[in-house]
């Protein structure tokens, strides 16, 4: 396997995106995205040896969102976690992920708060938006972040699109005993 596609995800389980995060660094597995990848879905998006978004018709529609954890069960953000996924995203971006701009991700009021990176030029000009918990289904009532993109930021290692065609096709299921002898 080469390539992981993530796709429509908002999110989920810290540990476990930690743990498949791993999974795909240790193995060196390219990671693209198609739709909404938020949270711990971006947080598995950034193992990726190459990360690259998806072409299809709806690249402008297709976004990564990250924010600081907060726990499951009550929504209240968990600044005791912010340390270790504050140092990961640095380390997965070789540093270039503006401090500042990771730290206004990171330090959320609301589980809902939400930092959003489109490609860079497929939603007319803005790359970067940082919406609160209440105006993230009016992306125009959402700071614009100026100045950053998602390749800038080091987020996409390229700004190539992959093409679903370039995606190895999946491994045939191995025929079963009986399925070979039936052919003799």
């Amino acid at each position: 396997m080469r390539n992981v596609v993530l796709a429509e995800s908002s999110g989920g389980d810290l540990g476990a995106a930690y743990a498949i995060a791993q999974f795909i660094k240790d193995r060196k597995i390219n990671t693209a995205v198609q739709g909404n990848c938020f949270s711990s879905c971006a947080v598995m998006f950034m193992a990726g040896t190459e990360r690259r978004m998806l072409a299809s018709k709806n690249l402008a529609r297709t976004r990564l969102g990250f924010h600081g954890p907060h726990k499951k069960q009550t929504r209240e953000v968990s600044t005791e976690g912010i340390p270790k996924l504050r140092e990961w995203l640095l380390e997965a971006t070789n540093g270039k992920f503006p401090e500042e701009l990771l730290d206004q991700a990171m330090y959320i009021n609301r589980a809902g708060d939400m930092m959003y990176f489109y490609y860079p030029g497929a939603n007319r000009a803005i790359n970067i938006r940082f919406c609160k918990e209440a105006t993230v289904a009016y992306p125009e009532l959402c700071e614009t972040v100026q100045g950053h993109d998602l390749l800038s930021v080091g987020i996409l290692t390229t700004a190539e699109l992959l093409k679903v065609e370039d995606l190895e096709p999946q491994a045939a299921a191995p025929a079963s005993k009986e399925a070979e002898s039936e052919k003799k």
